[in-house]
Parts: structure tokens; C-alpha cells; sequence
């Protein structure tokens, strides 16, 4: 039984396009909470950055900078893991001498500052709402720890960090390498968290979508990687919601209701507002995309199948045109030349429409189109 689920941010709770909660998924946390399950938030982001979920939704808690802090609601610490000061003490010298001095943000429990000032530092803050960090000074470093700093490098630039030991690397996958101490990372977090409440690895599912989310991904019970992070998912045996639940709104809730009500079959079957429903046609989970049978290719029925079913919605919507044109012939005219172009252009676009939509669409077109025959 699943007793608490930890969310990354970024990709995963918020949408993509719009960077607001969906309600679709809302509604899917309300029910969770309103059964007992305790919600909470795992992300690289420093806490400043997450302030805004409590105008959203009551989250019992919060794991900020890739789990070196985990907060409760009320705002108690229950774990914090910070970067030895010889560390930090390296890495001010570092930039300090290096002739072409990347960006860096030094992050402690409840403040940022800049060890350079830096544009890109700026807007990074502008991006979240926020003032723009003062600079650093060492003289801090006693009395407040560093739990993790930001270089604004790209991956191909991480040899900068050679001279730095007893650090890990992690991150989004963008322009901003999240640094953070070695023996860290938010599965850590999580397992402090689980600890003092009790709760088991298998009581526990987390959901993510980036690099810095492939550990918690393997270490928690139930872990479910969202769509852009296939790869991740792939390496580290976590299920796959291949649609992504943020990104497409009209089924997402679909998605995550299939997910959690198949780890979670006493709760979920029990949401008021919840239909567990079954997915699969024939053997083919017609939540997923056929255009996901390309990029993940193999010799079996769930796969081949996926792919055929855009192909048969295709035909069989052109055999429909086919007889109805047959059935009521027209003369020679602009209108039945547009007709007879429409029955060969009509089929392709909803072939191209049902590769790139949940098969259900497609297994709804071909039935439609048999039916009318």
C-alpha cells in the first residue's frame, strides 16, 4: 500500500507550456489527500523557489535542493546535509583564479548569494520572481553551511569542477549544474523523510522527469517517470507514463489515475470521482501513443499492434469515402474533384492524428467507420 508520494516540480506537477499546475491534476492530489496519502514535493529548486505551491496546494512537506533540505508544513527541518567547508573554501578560490570565472550561486538554508555578479544569475532570479542574490563572503561559511551551490556551465564544461572533491553533479539537464555533496540526492531526502514517519521504501512512489530524478526513480517502491525522461526510465527499470501527465491535459488525469490506481488498488478504487477503468484492448494499452512504437521498437504484439492502428484508421476511413462516393455518384464538377481529393487527404491526416494521440482514438475511428459501412 502506498502511504506517500513525492513530486518533482518542474515537468512533472507543473505544465511544461504554461508552468501552472493543471487542474487535472489538482483534482487527482485532492483526492489522494482527502484518502490519507501524504503528498509531498522533491526538487533541485531552493526553497525561495517553491513558495508559491502553498497558494496552490497544501503539500504536508517539501525536499528543496535535491534533498540536502526537507521542511515539513509547518516548516520543520527534518533533514539537512550540507557540503564540507574546505569544499566551499576550494571553490571560492577556484573562481576567483580562473581567468574566465563561470557564474556561481552559493545556496544556504534560507538565503543565495552570487559569487560573481552575473546576468545570467539575474535573470535566473527575475525567471522565479526574486530580487537578484548579493554577493558571497566566507566569512558566513562558519555559521551557515552551503548546502549546494549552482555553476552556470554546460556539461562539456564540468572539468572546471576537477579540483573540487567530495561533490556529486546533478541537475535538470540544463545550462545549470546543480552541485551538491557527495552521498546526496533526493532519494536521500526521501529516505530521512520516510524514516521519521515511518514509512517503508515499498509504502512509497514518487514521480519525476529529469536527470537529477533517476535515483529516486529506482530507490522508491513505485517510481513513474514522465514522458521526456523515457532514457532515464529505461536505465532505471521505473514505469513509464509515456504521454506525460502535465504536458497533455485532456488524459492526463486519465494517466495518473491508471498509475496510482494499479499501485494503490484499496485507495483508488475508492475516490469518489475516480473511474478505474480498464485500458487495455486486445492486449494494447490504448492509453499509449503509436508514435511511441517507433521510437521504442520491438518484435511484439503490444508494440505492432500500436502501430497498426493508425494504419487501419486510415483505411478504413478511406474505404468509407471510397463507398459512400460510389453509393451517390456526381457529375463532373470543381465540388467532386474537391470530393475525391478529400477522400485520399482526409485518411492521411488521421492517420498522422491517431499516431500522435492515445490509441483509443484511433481504435474509435476505426469502429466508427466499420459501423457506417
Amino acid at each position: 500500500m502506498i502511504r506517500a508520494i513525492f513530486f518533482d516540480i518542474d515537468g512533472t506537477l507543473l505544465d511544461s507550456a504554461t508552468g501552472k499546475v493543471p487542474p487535472s491534476t489538482l483534482a487527482c492530489l485532492r483526492a489522494l489527500q482527502r484518502k490519507g496519502v501524504r503528498l509531498w514535493v522533491a526538487t533541485g529548486r531552493f526553497p525561495a523557489m517553491t513558495t508559491f505551491l502553498r497558494d496552490i496546494f497544501p503539500f504536508d512537506g517539501v525536499i528543496t535542493l535535491n534533498g540536502q533540505l526537507a521542511t515539513d508544513k509547518d516548516g520543520q527541518v527534518l533533514h539537512r546535509m550540507a557540503h564540507e567547508p574546505e569544499n566551499i573554501r576550494a571553490l571560492v578560490e577556484l573562481v576567483r583564479q580562473d581567468p574566465e570565472p563561470f557564474p556561481c550561486l552559493i545556496i544556504e538554508e534560507e538565503q543565495c548569494f552570487s559569487l560573481r555578479e552575473s546576468p545570467v544569475i539575474q535573470e535566473h532570479f527575475a525567471w522565479a520572481g526574486l530580487p537578484a542574490p548579493e554577493a558571497y563572503h566566507l566569512s558566513r561559511l562558519e555559521e551557515h553551511p552551503v548546502l549546494q551551490f549552482l555553476a552556470y556551465i554546460t556539461p562539456q564544461e564540468y572539468g572546471r569542477l576537477a579540483p573540487l572533491r567530495h561533490i556529486e553533479i546533478t541537475g535538470s539537464g540544463h545550462s545549470i549544474a546543480d552541485i551538491i555533496p557527495l552521498g546526496g540526492g533526493k532519494e536521500v531526502g526521501i529516505a530521512a523523510v520516510a524514516q521519521r514517519f515511518g514509512w517503508k521504501r515499498e509504502e512509497i512512489m514518487v514521480f519525476g522527469d529529469g536527470p537529477n530524478d533517476a535515483k529516486m526513480l529506482a530507490w522508491a517502491g513505485a517510481g513513474v517517470a514522465m514522458g521526456n525522461i523515457v532514457k532515464v526510465a529505461e536505465d532505471t527499470g521505473a514505469m513509464v507514463l509515456k504521454d506525460g501527465l502535465p504536458q497533455m491535459l485532456p488524459y492526463g488525469q486519465i494517466n495518473l489515475v491508471k498509475e496510482i490506481t494499479a499501485q494503490m488498488p484499496d485507495y483508488g478504487a475508492t475516490i469518489d470521482g475516480w473511474i478505474n477503468m480498464n485500458y487495455n484492448f486486445l492486449g494494447l494499452d490504448l492509453t499509449s501513443n503509436p508514435s511511441t512504437g517507433f521510437t521504442n521498437f520491438h518484435l511484439e504484439w503490444a508494440c505492432i499492434g500500436l502501430i497498426l492502428i493508425p494504419v487501419l484508421a486510415g483505411l478504413s476511413q478511406f474505404a468509407l469515402s471510397f463507398v459512400t462516393m460510389k453509393q451517390n455518384p456526381q457529375q463532373e464538377s470543381a465540388a467532386a474533384r474537391s470530393t475525391r481529393s478529400m477522400m485520399y487527404m482526409m485518411p492521411l491526416f488521421s492517420v498522422y492524428i491517431a499516431f500522435i494521440m492515445p490509441a483509443a482514438l484511433g481504435i474509435y475511428w476505426i469502429a466508427q467507420s466499420v459501423i457506417s459501412l
